[in-house]
């Protein structure tokens, strides 16, 4: 589900949105149940297959496009 949202998001909006939820789920998932919480574990697979990296390329190549001249 995550790496289905990673891949629909194309507006810089929609990408911080993505990020800072998936952050805050682990952040709740590490308080609440640990370093083996599901919320956790999720995010290091996004990590881990590279997801995150690919956002935050994917956002800066959006901003990049947005301020270069025609």
């Amino acid at each position: 589900m995550w790496e289905y949202k990673c891949d629909q998001v194309n507006t810089v909006e929609e990408i911080d949105e993505l990020l800072d939820d998936i952050y805050k789920m682990r952040y709740e998932s590490l308080v609440n149940g640990g370093e083996y919480s599901v919320g956790n574990l999720v995010f290091k697979e996004l990590r881990n297959h590279g997801k995150l990296k690919e956002l935050k390329d994917k956002k800066i190549e959006i901003e990049n496009d947005d301020m270069s001249l025609n």
